[in-house]
């Protein structure tokens, strides 16, 4: 599969080059050209191979997958305790080199922890997430760990290195290696979707390991143990702070498909998870790169101009709903259609479930590009509060449905419905503190 990678890379390197080294902007314009590039081409493969995938698998199996990735995508937050996020922060490259030794320290005990948890509270881990078929599957979770933690670790220093190119060519080599081992293994039930995804998170830490060896070696060979314990006290607010609002952020993410797995089993879950993963292809494509621009742009104006934070807030809110708008109108209206017809006559709820979910995903898109404004204007304790409203939020519209014994229509509508009126509020909350920040700026406000 990596071969495979690197031929399709190669050839999209080829015809880019040219494209990329005349845009405007300089270097930053064309590292994130390369990104978004290849984040296209990384969706794309997703996209193609899915409805193949999803005539291999039952929505059972992927009820299983969704189940088992949530689950990781909790642990890949405290694996190194968010010591991975202060790699590209110090000015000093034996400090960030001491600080990637210190995150991959931590993730053996990550691993053999939750191996431990795994190992002593199966049954009740089990019981909780809703699915008894993940049982003879469950112990994967703390195998991927390493993996997981290695990668994460070594991207942050890809970053901090400005190895676009190699970030790049990894983000491939992940796409082509879940999708190329999820069909390969398919006679072997649903351990071959759970082993595809972990082959995808786990492909390109060679490229990385290599790329660090090669050229920053000596670096980290003059790191200490006192260096490992003085950048650990430095950045201590990483684990103290942003674990728990990581894990907050998360939950907002993954708790709708466990709360379903929960409530009515895998095959209702594999379903929802089908839908998640086709509406959230703009947000990863269209969502990423506007959300970059304009977390540089809000933080330069928000110093410079604060009048025009405002209208910048606006105008991006603006366009991002006239692009939503479209997609958002065709999967009302031919999601009930278009989802078996894709993915096979199994899949009839999806559609179902994408008629609901649509409007919401398209407010989504709205507010997830613009929703960093609160870090930007450092009203820290606010996003705070905001994970906790929208999570509180999550749990409240699907828990207390399914307790209610609504149908899995019923729930899903309710949750959609919630969360479309919660992100309308948390863009208000926004325009309300840059309205804040602007008074202060003018002198209206102490």
């Amino acid at each position: 599969m990596p071969g495979a990678a690197d031929s399709v890379w190669t050839r999209l390197k080829n015809r880019g080059q040219q494209i990329l080294h005349r845009l405007p902007g300089g270097r930053f314009t064309r590292h994130v050209a390369i990104l978004m590039t290849t984040s296209v081409a990384s969706q794309a493969i997703g996209l193609a191979a899915a409805p193949i995938l999803t005539r291999l698998y039952s929505p059972g199996d992927f009820g299983l997958l969704g189940v088992y990735a949530s689950l990781l995508a909790f642990l890949a937050v405290v694996i190194s305790l968010r010591y991975e996020y202060a790699i590209p922060l110090p000015k000093r490259n034996e400090d960030a080199a001491a600080l990637v030794l210190l995150a991959l320290a931590m993730i053996p005990v990550s691993a053999a922890l939750s191996g431990l948890a795994v190992w002593f509270f199966q049954e009740q881990i089990i019981l909780w997430a809703g699915v008894p078929e993940l049982a003879p599957y469950l112990w994967i979770l703390p195998v991927s760990v390493l993996p997981v933690g290695i990668y994460q670790i070594l991207n942050f220093w890809g970053l901090r290195k400005q190895s676009f190119g190699a970030i790049a060519r990894t983000r491939l080599t992940q796409s082509v290696g879940c999708a190329g081992t999820q069909i390969a293994l398919f006679p072997f039930g649903p351990i071959g979707l759970l082993l595809g995804h972990l082959f995808g998170r786990a492909a390109g830490i060679g490229t990385f390991a290599t790329m660090a060896v090669r050229q920053d070696g000596h670096t980290f060979r003059g790191v200490n143990l006192r260096d490992l314990v003085r950048v650990a006290a430095r950045y201590r607010r990483f684990p103290q702070v942003s674990c728990f609002s990581g894990l907050l952020s998360t939950s907002a993410f993954q708790l709708p498909l466990l709360l379903l797995a929960t409530a009515y089993g895998p095959i209702v879950a594999g379903q929802f998870a089908l839908v998640q993963r086709v509406i959230g292809w703009p947000m990863a494509i269209l969502g990423r790169g506007v959300a970059q621009v304009y977390v540089a742009e809000c933080a330069s104006m928000a110093r410079t101009s604060p009048k025009s934070l405002r209208q910048l807030y606006l105008d991006s809110s603006r366009k991002l709903a006239l692009a939503a708008v479209l997609p958002m109108a065709f999967l009302v209206v031919f999601g009930p259609w278009l989802m078996p017809f894709v993915f096979g006559e199994k899949w009839a709820d999806a559609g179902r479930y994408t008629q609901l979910l649509a409007p919401m995903a398209a407010v989504q898109l709205v507010f997830s590009p613009v929703g960093s404004t609160l870090n930007v204007l450092e009203k820290q304790t606010w996003h705070l509060g905001s994970d906790i409203f929208r999570s509180g939020l999550v749990v409240a519209s699907i828990g207390i449905p399914a307790y209610l014994g609504w149908t899995p229509v019923a729930v899903i509508a309710s949750y959609a419905g919630s969360l479309l009126a919660g992100y309308a509020i948390l863009w208000i909350t926004q325009l309300y503190a840059i309205d804040l920040h602007v008074n202060r700026a003018n002198g209206k406000i102490d």
